[in-house]
């Protein structure tokens, strides 16, 4: 794949995390929190997108393919 930025080949592999609360795009000012009560709900409220979890116990491992363009340091993946 190219990337739509620059035009430079993209490399194909993960986004990964594991043994985290989960993986999830927040704006600026908000944080995922770390109580029980923190669910998907609570994320979307505060402007955010959970793409994995939230995990309470952190016994967890995500992987979702992505493609990294070297070139213009940006990372491309789907939800």
């Amino acid at each position: 794949m190219n990337c739509p930025f620059c035009g430079a080949q993209m490399q194909q592999g993960n986004v990964v995390t594991e043994n985290s609360v989960g993986l999830f795009f927040l704006p600026p000012d908000q944080s995922p929190g770390f109580w029980l009560g923190d669910t998907s709900n609570s994320i979307e409220k505060k402007g955010g997108v959970v793409l994995d979890g939230p995990y309470h116990f952190r016994i967890n491992h995500t992987e979702l393919p992505a493609f990294l363009c070297g070139t213009c340091r940006k990372i491309i993946f789907d939800y």
